[in-house]
Parts: structure tokens; C-alpha cells; sequence
């Protein structure tokens, strides 16, 4: 048994698990860097594109719109329900209100609205990292679609 020595298989060649990590941070910096806005044009409407300015972020559409929060959350809810996403809760907090929803399939939609003023209020859809990018923007384009028309400015209020 003195001459007896157990050596391992793969010795001598050991995996650098390094450059794996860097591989995988490299694929992840080149899928972030991409531009947003192609994924976008061809999937939203005119009539949408043209009542909002949209922010579209990986799995994240976020929209500001002259609506107060309780009209916001109406609106919100009534899209969901025309969308026939399943409430899976909410979160209050201060100022904002996270609805969550759920579709047929267990993917997860958070939607934030957040008061900004007495009647401007922020939309966040957010599908997360991996989720469905078109349902985030489905979602949004049913709540741009049920906001109430734009009102004609109060003339008073211009003078």
C-alpha cells in the first residue's frame, strides 16, 4: 500500500469558475444594452403612442399621465378585469399602491401607480426580468386605452 496513490480523474485541469461568471456578466451586459425603443414601435398603436410618453425598460413600462391616484386605480383595476387577470393582492404604502395581478398562466403583473400631484399621477407595469415584455405592454395599452379622453384647457385658467 507505501506505492498506492489515488489520484483524481480531471486532475491538472481545473475549471476556472471565473470565467464562467464573466461569460455569463458579458451576455447579461449585451442583452441590457440593447435598444428598447424597436421592441416597442412595433407593438404599440399610434392612438396610444400618442396620449402617453412611455418608458420601456426590460419587463417595465412606466407612464405619467393628468389623472388623480384614485382615478388612476379605477382605471387600473377596470383594465385588469378587461384584460381578465386574476388579483393575486395589493401593497399600500404612501403615496403609491402596488395592485398585483396574475394571468392564466401564473405569470406575475405589478402594477405601481404613484401620486406625483393632486392630478398627475406615474403607471408602472412590471413583468419582471424574464417575464413577457408584450404583457407589460398589453397591460399598459388597456390602461392608456380606458383613461378618459383629453379635456379641452379651462380658457380662465390661461389668462
Amino acid at each position: 500500500m507505501a506505492g498506492f496513490r489515488f489520484e483524481r480523474k480531471n486532475a491538472g485541469k481545473r475549471w476556472n469558475g471565473s470565467a464562467f461568471l464573466f461569460l455569463i456578466l458579458g451576455i447579461l451586459a449585451g442583452n441590457l444594452a440593447g435598444c428598447a425603443a424597436a421592441s416597442v414601435a412595433g407593438d404599440a398603436s399610434g392612438e396610444v403612442l400618442g396620449k402617453s410618453e412611455e418608458l420601456i425598460r426590460r419587463g417595465k413600462v412606466e407612464t405619467d399621465q393628468p389623472v388623480p391616484i384614485a382615478d388612476a386605480i379605477e382605471i387600473v383595476q377596470r383594465a385588469a378585469d378587461e384584460l381578465k387577470l386574476n388579483s393575486a393582492g395589493h401593497e399600500k404604502h404612501p403615496d403609491q399602491v402596488k395592485l398585483i395581478y396574475r394571468d392564466d398562466r401564473k405569470q406575475m403583473v405589478v402594477v405601481t401607480i404613484v401620486r406625483r400631484t393632486e392630478v398627475l399621477t406615474e403607471i408602472h407595469t412590471d413583468v419582471g426580468f424574464l417575464g413577457p415584455e408584450s404583457l407589460g405592454r398589453a397591460v399598459m395599452r388597456q390602461i392608456l386605452d380606458d383613461l378618459p379622453p383629453e379635456r379641452p384647457h379651462d380658457a380662465k385658467s390661461l389668462n
